[in-house]
Formats: structure tokens, C-alpha cells, sequence
């Protein structure tokens, strides 16, 4: 192995270690929100007409950022919506009440009856970089810390657009900054206004 193959070993390592402290920190507090109309009487609807009141309904990601349960997440995927469960990282599940959405940010703030939650703590985006490392940590489709990961590609006045292998699942995830102390969310993934507007 020549000197140039060392370093790009050496570098490859270095990301490899950036994005698994990112999702250590992180992936404590990201959450599945589920959105349906179900019926909490239970009785003869049964599991199967569960699982099809939430398919109807859909599901998307947030995050947990005051430890006695406020969670952050997209007003599209709360918005409208007769029921709200949160699934915790521990494997508990509960009923979740919508605090206030806002349509135009696409973002929604929905609250959980627990206490001494791992919360992630809000960052400043005007502290992010054009090409600074970021990692998206979500739980789409009801798979934990699911993670995809790449760098700001530009600065706006609303935001920060950034190069990451995204889907519509992805949105609600928090974007944490790769490197020294990841803990801290500085943006979350919103759908633009274009998308939400086609739904």
C-alpha cells in the first residue's frame, strides 16, 4: 500500500468515525410518528384494520428536543390528522397531542405524556458551513436510525440546502454536523413547498 492509499484509508476511517459518533448521540431521540384514525375503543376492529387506518394515514420522523416530551417533526405529516402515536427508540409507544404546526416551514411541534427523555438539543444553522459534513438520523417506515450522510452545498435565506441521499420518508429527520460534538440539531428535512402542495 503506497502513501497516497494510506491516506485516503486514513481519511475514509475518519468520516466512517464522524458519522457513527453522530448517530450514538442522536439516534436516542429520533422517533416514528404515526398518523391515522384510530379507533381507540379498540373492539372489533382489531389489528388488521389498525395497520390499515395507518397506512391510510402515514408516518414520518422527529425528534425528541425537551426531555419532558416535545418532539419536532413536519406539519405534513400531523397536519389533518384525528390520531398521533409516537414510537420511542426503548420500544414504548403512546399517544402524542399536537402542540402547533406551521404549514409554510412544514414543521410541527407534538408533545408525548413522558418525562426524562433523551432530548436533542437545538443548534444554530448560522454556524454551518458550505461544505460542512452533515448526517441525517430518522426512523422512516418504522426502521430506527436509519442514516444517510453528505455536506451543505449552499446557504439561503430560509435554510441551508445540502447534498444527502433523501427521500420523502427522510423528511422530519434532524440534520446533525459530522466532527466535534454532533450532538445538536441544525436543521430539519422539509418537504418544499412544491411537493407539499402536489399532496
Amino acid at each position: 500500500m503506497d502513501s497516497l492509499e494510506v491516506r485516503d484509508a486514513d481519511l475514509l476511517d475518519a468520516y466512517s468515525q464522524a458519522v457513527v459518533q453522530a448517530v450514538e448521540l442522536v439516534s436516542p431521540s429520533v422517533v416514528t410518528i404515526e398518523r391515522g384514525t384510530r379507533d381507540e375503543r379498540g373492539g372489533e376492529r382489531g389489528r388488521r384494520g389498525r395497520d390499515a387506518e395507518l397506512e391510510r394515514g402515514g408516518h414520518g420522523s422527529g425528534f425528541i428536543f425537551t426531555p419532558d416530551g416535545l418532539i419536532l417533526t413536519n406539519s405534513h405529516v400531523v397536519h389533518g390528522a384525528r390520531s398521533l402515536h409516537v414510537s420511542l427508540p426503548d420500544g414504548r409507544s403512546m399517544q402524542a397531542a399536537l402542540i402547533g404546526e406551521d404549514p409554510d416551514t412544514d414543521l410541527a411541534v407534538v408533545r408525548v405524556p413522558a418525562s426524562d427523555l433523551p432530548a436533542l438539543k437545538l443548534g444554530d444553522s448560522r454556524a454551518i458551513r458550505v461544505g460542512q459534513l452533515v448526517v441525517a438520523i430518522g426512523s422512516p417506515l418504522g426502521f430506527h436510525a436509519t442514516v444517510t450522510a453528505g455536506v451543505v452545498s449552499a446557504l439561503v435565506g430560509w435554510g441551508l440546502l445540502h447534498r444527502v441521499a433523501w427521500s420523502r420518508e427522510r423528511l422530519g429527520d434532524p440534520l446533525v454536523p459530522a466532527g466535534e460534538e454532533p450532538d445538536h440539531a441544525v436543521a430539519v428535512l422539509v418537504a418544499a413547498r412544491e411537493a407539499r402542495e402536489e399532496r
